[in-house]
């Protein structure tokens, strides 16, 4: 029985960190390259760039336009204007669910413990979900990482180098 471990996470939650350590200890992540290698960070952010290619295109076909590449007032407006969206796997094209699949078994066939994650896997578990469960020797083993709010928008104010606002504002 394969095992993957599956890390549920937001952007911005210490999800890189976390891998990296898990990585360390010896987990695979598989034989696909990470997204956003830089020399600071050789190993990119341990988003698997197949699986980050499968997130990016669910953005698109479930909530009409790409991720990161919006104004987020923007997306806020569309968002805001749509009914409620509760996808489904059965919405997702048959090829598309076994390319998840296909990409999956490659990932844990490199060892018996695997580990994957994306900040975006959490909004396409629907997605995800039915392509673990057809796989019949595989065990997910999610990784809920949370952090308060504050400290993901802060996290986010330091990375576009706004300053934080004081308390109260």
């Amino acid at each position: 029985m394969n095992k993957l471990i599956v890390f549920l996470t937001c952007q911005r939650c210490g999800s890189s960190v976390t891998a990296d350590i898990f990585r360390r200890h010896g987990i695979s992540f598989g034989p696909f390259p990470f997204f956003q290698a830089t020399p600071e960070k050789p190993y990119g952010l341990y988003e698997a760039m197949p699986i980050f290619e499968i997130n990016h295109l669910l953005h698109k076909v479930i909530y009409g336009f790409p991720e990161d590449s919006i104004h987020y007032e923007l997306a806020g407006i569309i968002m805001k204007n749509r009914d409620a969206l509760r996808p489904t796997a059965k919405q997702i094209h048959p090829e598309f669910i076994n390319k998840g699949r296909e990409i999956i078994r490659q990932l844990v066939a490199i060892d018996s413990i695997s580990a994957c994650k994306h900040p975006a896997s959490v909004l396409f578990w629907f997605y995800w979900a039915h392509v673990f469960s057809e796989i019949s020797d595989l065990q997910i083993h999610p990784v809920f990482l949370l952090r308060p709010p504050s400290g993901i928008a802060a996290s986010y104010a330091r990375r576009a180098k706004h300053p934080e606002p004081a308390l109260g504002e």
